[in-house]
């Protein structure tokens, strides 16, 4: 299954795939300290939906209906897809500091997103989209990166299979 979160904030987009042992990695950590976790749901229910697939996906875990990694979710700064809020209330699922940084930076409040916005960012989402799930981007090897430039932006693709 794939899954991604996108910082979308600068013309070179790091974009992050999430992979199935990324998320049983995670499972069996401890959790961080350092992070409110109960501000940080919040956070991530407040997002945007910018793309909604009308069709549940599946718990790797525990085969439960949750929605759909093909959901698409934004706080303004960053896309990522629906089934990582599961993911990270229900089993660990370890952000990348990057990601962490910028919610605690606006004390995990995400910024309001005009229609406009939300129109530039579902684009982008599109874009992304046909990169992860059509699979046009180069094939990279576990935490290793690559540059790619697609349609004027560059993508620096890390694939996330062990935990950082």
């Amino acid at each position: 299954m794939k899954r991604f979160l996108a910082d979308i904030q600068t013309h070179e987009i790091p974009l992050y795939q999430i992979t199935d042992t990324y998320l049983q990695a995670c499972a069996v950590r401890e959790t961080r300290r350092d992070i409110d976790l109960s501000a940080l749901q919040a956070y991530l229910d407040k997002a945007c939906y910018i793309e909604i697939l009308l069709d549940l996906g599946k718990c790797i875990f525990d085969n439960q209906s949750i929605t759909s990694n093909e959901t698409l979710l934004t706080d303004g700064n960053w896309i990522w897809s629906g089934d990582l809020n599961h993911y990270s209330l229900l089993h660990h699922f370890a952000w990348p500091e990057a990601f962490i940084t910028s919610v605690q930076k606006r004390s995990y409040k995400p910024k309001r997103i005009t229609g406009r916005q939300k129109n530039e960012i579902a684009h982008l989402a599109n874009e992304i989209s046909r990169k992860v799930y059509g699979e046009q981007f180069t094939t990279v090897y576990p935490n290793g990166k690559d540059e790619t430039v697609y349609a004027e932006r560059t993508y620096v693709v890390t694939a996330l299979d062990t935990l950082i």
